[in-house]
């Protein structure tokens, strides 16, 4: 659930989101992909394939380039097979589903995926900087953004939306 990103917005590039697989503390993989809105949430558009050995409970850390990000646990995966998270009755999708609602992608870390940053992962004075700095322009096609509702313009709208969760930082 990403609650910043305005209504209009139907997709978000692949080069915008990321999904790390997680086991324990090991990093198994990144994936690349696209979003897609469906009713108030956004599903994958396209697969994110990991190269996994034994079906087990896994860790997904989903980021966007423009939000917090956060860890969604419990998450069975079996090799070279599909996960189908879009049926909420899937008990494979652990907090995929079951935490969907709670564990919030909140826009306005600028920081995109720079994990060096300083401000990864938060939002700080470091983003409320680079917004005032691109106030009242249209948003950079590449690189750091305060486009926080992915409007392609960088105003009022995305100063609230810094405002309301300014302070809350990812898991």
């Amino acid at each position: 659930l990403l609650p910043d990103i305005s209504q209009t917005v139907s997709s978000i590039s692949p080069s915008d989101v990321q999904i790390e697989l997680r086991d324990g503390a090991n990093s198994i993989g990144i994936a690349s992909v696209d979003l897609t809105r469906s009713g108030n949430y956004f599903q994958t558009g396209s697969e994110a394939s990991f190269a996994i050995s034994q079906n087990k409970a896994y860790s997904l850390f989903i980021k966007t380039k423009i939000s917090l990000g956060r860890v969604f646990n419990n998450v069975t995966l079996t090799p070279s097979q599909t996960l189908d998270c879009t049926v909420i009755v899937n008990p494979f999708c652990g907090e995929l589903i079951t935490a969907r609602d709670s564990k919030l992608l909140l826009s306005g870390d600028s920081d995109g995926f720079n994990l060096t940053s300083g401000s990864y992962n938060r939002i700080d004075s470091a983003d409320l900087q680079l917004l005032a700095s691109l106030f009242n322009t249209q948003a950079p096609p590449s690189g750091q953004s305060a486009d926080f509702n992915l409007d392609a313009t960088i105003n009022i709208s995305d100063l609230e939306i810094l405002g309301k969760n300014y302070g809350e930082r990812g898991d």
